[in-house]
């Protein structure tokens, strides 16, 4: 019989120099239904931060949705999100968030995310 369960994780995101990192590892099998973040210390402009996998850099949020400079909640909406309500992992991947450019302010960010396990493997 199969089953499944929610998830949630979380994870400060407060790099020290542009560069990718990985946010959270998603086993096979497993779906991305929804990522949050919670902007303590903002990106500076001529910078860009983007969350997504090894197939798509921003599929969960786009440079535009956390684009802002100010601080605040925000859902992410990228592609993954906003054709089809998630990404079903047929493979093992992380999630990461990419920062570009050349901060003279570090971002800082809180992402949680919300995962579908399903015993589908």
């Amino acid at each position: 019989m199969a089953r499944a369960w929610f998830e949630t994780r979380t994870k400060r995101y407060k790099p020290t120099a542009a560069s990718t990192t990985a946010l959270f590892s998603i086993a096979k099998g497993q779906a991305v239904l929804a990522i949050f973040a919670r902007v303590d210390v903002a990106r500076v402009a001529g910078t860009s931060v983007t969350v997504g996998d090894g197939s798509d850099v921003d599929g969960l949020f786009t440079e535009t949705e956390l684009a802002s400079t100010a601080a605040g909640r925000k859902a992410g909406a990228g592609a993954y999100l906003a054709a089809s309500g998630g990404k079903i992992y047929n493979a093992a991947d992380t999630v990461d968030a990419v920062l570009t450019g050349t901060p003279t302010t570090m971002p800082d960010i809180v992402f949680e995310i919300l995962i579908l396990n399903t015993s589908l493997k």
